[in-house]
């Protein structure tokens, strides 16, 4: 399964990459840190998933998952965008639905 993180914690974008990779059946091809590498990386790679943060600067994740879902490829609306937030309003939530993300998952933030 091959798979493109996008976060613009290089730390968090890491140690993802570490961790999915551990299971032999997961490559991460690639990693970027903002919503135009998504775009680039997505028609690069063609992953089988996409697993991106919402909050980046410059293009973030909602509008990265809107451009990538408007591609002109037969697999822009089946490929599977899961969203990364610390940010768990229900806002984000509907708003990253609406954006074409198909799951949602909150980071946990340590406070110490």
């Amino acid at each position: 399964m091959k798979i493109i993180i996008v976060d613009d914690d290089c730390l968090v974008a890491g140690a993802l990459k570490t961790i999915l990779e551990a299971n032999p059946d997961i490559e991460v091809t690639a990693t970027g840190s903002d919503g135009e590498e998504a775009c680039a990386l997505y028609r690069e790679y063609l992953p089988d998933i996409l697993l991106m943060d919402i909050r980046m600067k410059g293009m973030d994740g909602l509008e990265a998952s809107r451009v990538i879902r408007q591609a002109e490829r037969p697999d822009a609306l089946t490929i599977p965008i899961i969203a990364m937030t610390a940010n768990a309003f229900d806002d984000d939530r509907s708003k990253a639905l609406e954006a074409g993300i198909n799951s949602y998952l909150v980071k946990p933030i340590d406070i110490n």
